[in-house]
């Protein structure tokens, strides 16, 4: 299994995959129709590895084969680029449904106020405490995904921020 047997790093990780795919991987397309070899060489390069770490294995054997075609001076037949956009839209259905399934622990208020704390303190947050939080805040129909973003790099002034923004937005009692 890959990340060494590390089931929740795993799933954080596809998770953090699905986010960029709209960001940072959908470009790929649009760069591959407007023929800018260059930049779509570079993110094709980038996906190629990012794919391939994580096991994703159809969009990490087409981004290498559009990888090489940019590299070698091929064109890139408008049939590999449909089927870019076909994988990756199939990762963001797939990994879409895998988040949902893994968030489906609505967390406490609790895990609100530990998240809290941590962050005040400027201590290490433990994945149970953030998970929990998170999937409160989700199951408030609030969007946390710049507080985890913000806890993840460790940028705990912004993160209490922002936990705080989305409290007083969800009128969360702690």
């Amino acid at each position: 299994m890959l990340f060494d047997k590390d089931e929740g790093f795993y799933l954080k990780m596809l998770i953090r995959f699905k986010e960029k795919i709209s960001t940072d991987y959908w470009p790929l397309v649009v760069l591959l129709q407007a023929e800018d070899w260059e930049a779509a060489g570079r993110m094709a390069h980038t996906l190629k590895g990012a794919a391939g770490n994580l096991g994703a294995e159809e969009i990490a054997r087409l981004a290498t084969e559009i990888d090489e075609h940019i590299r070698e001076g091929y064109p890139v037949v408008p049939a590999l680029v449909t089927e870019m956009s076909q994988a990756l839209r199939n990762a963001e259905t797939v990994l879409g449904e895998l988040q949902a399934a893994s968030s489906k622990s609505e967390g406490s208020l609790e895990d609100i106020s530990k998240l809290h704390l941590c962050l005040t303190q400027s201590e290490l947050v433990e994945d149970e405490i953030l998970e929990g939080a998170i999937a409160y805040l989700r199951s408030q129909a609030l969007d946390p995904v710049e507080l985890e973003a913000l806890v993840t790099e460790m940028e705990f002034d912004a993160a209490i921020e922002a936990l705080d923004e989305l409290v007083k937005r969800g009128n969360i009692q702690r």
